[in-house]
């Protein structure tokens, strides 16, 4: 995309929050102040039953011998007021932002052509497992979801959480498969092969039917492995420019580390993180704060940026 097309669709973006998504913000602004002076008076309210609580065990233990009672008692006692009080902030900060999204993403949306935000699932949850994007799961929640449709690909943004569950009763366990945000495009055209990008690891998980080939960019190929059953179709598929584009999102997005996988006629991208990845808002500054809105519209153009590329090796 060149710059002129770029600047055109920033200006519109500009254009659509000034005139329909600010003004709804200040509505928020108020509530964003009860909801830290909740939080702070909550906070004290904790902390003070635990200054009454170690001040209750020192009075029954005045002897200085029983300080190895009352110390460790004393501390665990803060160290839970400390968590209590962190809960409710940080429970306070999601209602607070999950009342916001439902307000104004849909207007934020419309600052994009053809981009629509849900929180809901998906039509098949097993897709990621199926395209060998990430090991097996079986246990999966979706929050924001967007789906949108530029240069005449649909593409989605799952942010999802995948889980492998196994046993039952006081043998079962939960083991935590991805958490981060998925980024699905639907091509035009379906891949004749199949070829996965993971990143490198010491204990690696076999893939079945595929085998280990190289890139031609050495220094991403000194972070992730490739894996396919067509190493000419695949040698197509990931040039250096695709490389570029991968880093570009792993720069845009803030990531260490993400799963390919070329399926069928799609295109996914797993981006892994433990943080919400479209946070529009914080209790610790103004809820019209340009910086949040600013990394949304980079985020979702950076995935504009790779569309335009594989249009144009297509």
């Amino acid at each position: 995309m060149d710059s002129k097309k770029y600047y055109e669709i920033r200006a519109n973006f500009q254009n659509n929050y000034f005139k329909n998504v600010k003004p709804n913000l200040a509505n928020f602004e108020e509530k964003r102040k009860q909801f830290i002076k909740q939080s702070k008076i909550t906070s004290f309210v904790v902390y003070f039953i635990a200054i009454i609580i170690i001040y209750l065990i020192y009075a029954f233990f005045p002897q200085s011998e029983y300080w190895i009672v009352y110390l460790p008692i004393g501390l665990s006692t803060f160290a839970l007021a400390f968590g209590i009080g962190f809960a409710i902030k940080n429970c306070n900060e999601y209602k607070l932002e999950q009342e916001i999204k439902r307000k104004i993403m849909p207007d934020l949306c419309k600052c994009f052509e053809n981009l629509t935000w849900c929180k809901d699932s998906i039509d098949n949850p097993a897709e990621f497992f199926e395209s060998n994007l990430v090991d097996y799961y079986n246990s999966s929640i979706f929050d924001d979801i967007f789906k949108g449709k530029y240069n005449n690909i649909d593409f989605k943004i799952i942010e999802s959480e995948l889980i492998h569950i196994s046993g039952s009763g006081e043998n079962k366990n939960r083991a935590r498969v991805f958490r981060g945000t998925i980024i699905k495009l639907s091509m035009n055209e379906s891949f004749k092969s199949q070829t996965i990008i993971r990143p490198k690891a010491i204990f690696k998980t076999p893939i079945q039917n595929l085998k280990t080939t190289e890139l031609e960019d050495i220094v991403f190929s000194k972070k992730y492995d490739v894996y396919t059953d067509d190493e000419i179709e695949s040698r197509v598929i990931l040039t250096t420019g695709l490389m570029n584009k991968l880093n570009e999102i792993e720069n845009k997005f803030n990531i260490k580390k993400i799963n390919v996988a070329f399926y069928k006629n799609n295109l996914y991208i797993a981006l892994h993180s433990k943080r919400d990845m479209f946070k529009i808002c914080s209790l610790r500054e103004n809820i019209d704060n340009p910086k949040n809105f600013s990394k949304f519209f980079e985020e979702i153009f950076t995935i504009y940026g790779l569309i335009d590329y594989l249009k144009l090796i297509q």
